[in-house]
């Protein structure tokens, strides 16, 4: 749901003569429903948020309350020198650090290090990958890290063509008694004119030797028709297990995925399921709808159907999720003069004769920066930052639990100058 959304909207804009980079998110939770096994959360309807109680296994009571953040450093290019997430210990407040990936760039390599707080004290190395480019040759060796040393694990080396398309793809493992790399699986591709894939084949080694394994053969009859079929390597040779076909209607916006599996014994396609995608004036999808097939009826099934609909200035304001005889779920979409997402409120019910009941409610609170300005775009896509013309600087999640909204996770933004 999430993606969906953030990728809808997301753009591509102009350089700003002034550029912020995103150093940090900050984020503070409040659990307020049941927890993983190792816990237990007892009473908790008779408490707000902020004086919820938490009764762990030894009846020990303690502030139902966690903080966590990611501190983030860039360049001057833009690219991610370290980050590092930290946890805050509930009883003395103290930001633990629990895991740090750092970046190292010299000539043509990059080196990544992975840390790890695995005993509560202090981060030490866990992982590291070095890349090295040749021309079209990309090589990636991964270390492990063991008795204070590191240690080689696997390979894997690319090779891409013109286009910069990756024909071949070969994996190893560092064979430690004979010192040498020893093959694990290779994929092979061809391409018509370097850029459309028309065959990939996957090996296996063993015995000294590669192996066919998987095949997927990529059709392409016309424009608006794509078949992929998919083959397992027998002692007869190549068996069909699945076809995907996917087709376009441009004149009426339907895009269709008709999923098929091999029946050996009647030796034909038979249907699996299909997805359905269509589309308003704006291009903008209006519906989706996932149906399995019914072998005894010999018909198509509906799963489950996503809807979508928009104001005038193309903006999603609701969205519902109906699966036949079970939950359906709906939001509701609200935004500013300037199409930034303020407002996401979520709803349930178990059937379309029920009122819809709240569950969740977001609210965002906008910066003055403006997100064509940040240079880390995809990480705060994918943190929920993109919700607009301007970046995000708080996000607060309420969950609604006899007749409230209490809140559950509480996000700011921290940017800086480049």
């Amino acid at each position: 749901m999430k993606t969906f959304i953030f990728g809808l909207i997301f753009g591509i804009f102009s350089v700003h003569a002034q550029q912020y980079q995103l150093d940090s998110i900050n984020h503070i939770g409040y659990r307020v429903d049941s927890l993983s096994s190792a816990y237990q959360v007892t009473d908790w309807q008779r408490y707000n948020a902020k004086k919820h109680l938490l009764v762990v296994g030894d009846n020990h009571i303690f502030p139902h309350r966690y903080a966590t953040k990611t501190v983030i450093k860039n360049d001057k290019e833009g690219n991610e020198i370290y980050n590092v997430f930290y946890r805050q210990d509930s009883l003395s407040k103290r930001w633990i650090a629990i895991q740090k990936d750092e970046t190292k760039r010299k000539k043509n390599k990059l080196i990544n290090i992975s840390y790890l707080n695995e005993n509560g004290k202090k981060l030490s190395p866990s992982s590291k990958r070095i890349s090295k480019t040749t021309g079209r040759i990309t090589k990636t060796v991964y270390y492990k890290y063991l008795n204070k040393r590191w240690l080689r694990n696997t390979r894997n080396t690319y090779t891409e063509n013109e286009k910069g398309r990756t024909v071949l793809s070969v994996d190893e493992i560092w064979d430690s008694d004979i010192q040498q790399w020893q093959g694990d699986k290779k994929i092979v591709r061809k391409f018509e004119n370097d850029t459309l894939l028309k065959e990939e084949i996957t090996y296996t080694f063993g015995n000294n030797e590669w192996y066919e394994d998987e095949k997927t053969e990529y059709i392409h009859p016309n424009e608006n028709e794509r078949t992929s079929i998919q083959y397992v390597y027998r002692e007869d040779g190549w068996l069909p297990t699945q076809k995907i076909t996917y087709t376009e209607d441009k004149t009426n916006r339907i895009f269709t995925n008709i999923a098929q599996v091999w029946d050996k014994e009647q030796n034909k396609w038979q249907n699996q399921s299909r997805l359905t995608d269509i589309l308003g004036e704006n291009n903008q999808s209006t519906s989706i709808t996932s149906e399995n097939w019914n072998k005894k009826t010999q018909t198509y099934e509906i799963y489950y159907t996503n809807k979508y609909r928009y104001n005038k200035n193309n903006e999603l304001i609701e969205y519902l999720f109906i699966k036949p005889n079970e939950e359906e779920g709906r939001s509701i979409f609200e935004y500013d003069n300037e199409g930034n997402l303020l407002k996401e409120t979520r709803y349930k019910r178990t059937s379309s004769a029920q009122k819809w009941q709240p569950t969740d409610l977001i609210e965002n609170t906008l910066s003055s920066i403006l997100f064509k300005d940040i240079l880390d775009k995809g990480f705060l896509s994918n943190s929920a930052g993109r919700i607009g013309k301007k970046a995000l600087s708080e996000q607060k999640l309420y969950r609604y639990i006899d007749g409230k909204y209490l809140l559950y996770s509480h996000k700011k933004f921290y940017y800086s100058k480049r």
